[in-house]
């Protein structure tokens, strides 16, 4: 809803229906190099419309030229992982087999094991954080690391459980069976992505959440020496980049002295902001998967 809510109103408004000013001079040129008839009649539309080609190109829709091969790999990536599910056993997630279990889920187990050799967050022992009555900004991210820790433990503790089911030195549950059965299928169980919505496949939800949760420590050391807004940011380390974008708005107010609601966010590719009292430099990455 939010691509289409940015479409309507980047194209269906006066700027490019309206294209012609007073003095007959084009206004606002409608993209995909389409010229609009300067009239109101819907069969002058209906050509336009018919005239297009048959596949969308992807500068109708801002996209770049080589899209398709991101698509691509998308599609093929799925086809894959709905042929590994097939070649496995419709029972193989409903029967308890400790061979097949061992076989088929030591690649999770043995990559969470290396995900946490060198670090302590399974260990690491964390109480919910205190009301802050001071900066939003790191009142946000003391409780986000209080959440990746946790959340970090909570897989640890799930995935342990299933190692001593198949080892032998423990009894099967209903939570370990529903959480094997997800697995096996190379899903990701319903009770992680409960806590946090991350990639739905469960190798590459397991390697981003060790990620953010490491990232997030630096975040905190920064942010406790005040001198997290002055390096440049990388949202993608967050697990709710969105409560970030809050915190700072709320921060931004309290050092303007005026209301949330009367702040604009402003983005510049070029530079710092004149006007801007408090500014964050971010940093992205772009990925085909």
């Amino acid at each position: 809803m939010r691509v289409l809510r940015s479409y309507l109103e980047q194209l269906f408004n006066s700027r490019i229906i309206g294209s012609l000013n007073a003095r007959g001079k084009k206004m606002s040129s409608f993209p995909c190099s389409i010229s609009l008839p300067n009239s109101c009649s819907i069969l002058d539309y209906r050509n336009i419309i018919e005239s297009l080609p048959e596949d969308d190109k992807p500068d109708f829709f801002g996209l770049p030229a080589n899209i398709a091969r991101s698509s691509q790999r998308i599609i093929s990536s799925q086809v894959i992982s709905q042929l590994r599910i097939l070649s496995r056993s419709a029972t193989a997630g409903c029967k308890f087999d400790r061979e097949i279990w061992s076989t088929e889920l030591s690649p999770v187990l043995n990559l969470w094991k290396k995900l946490n050799q060198n670090s302590n967050l399974i260990h690491q022992k964390v109480s919910p954080p205190a009301e802050q009555q001071g900066s939003p900004i790191l009142s946000f991210i003391t409780l986000e690391q209080f959440n990746a820790i946790r959340l970090v433990q909570s897989v640890h503790q799930s995935l342990a459980s299933l190692s001593k089911v198949i080892r032998g030195t423990s009894l099967l549950s209903s939570e370990v069976q529903r959480l094997a059965s997800a697995l096996l299928n190379q899903k990701c169980p319903v009770t992680w992505q409960s806590k946090w919505e991350g990639p739905e496949d469960p190798l590459q939800y397991l390697r981003s959440l060790v990620a953010r949760a490491l990232a997030i420590q630096n975040w905190v050391e920064k942010a406790e020496k005040q001198k997290l807004l002055s390096d440049t940011l990388d949202l993608s380390e967050l697990f709710h980049p969105d409560t970030f974008l809050n915190a700072l708005r709320q921060e931004t107010a309290r050092l303007m002295r005026c209301s949330v609601d009367s702040l604009k966010f402003t983005a510049s590719w070029k530079g710092r902001i004149q006007e801007g009292k408090l500014q964050v430099k971010y940093t992205f990455i772009l990925k085909y998967q």
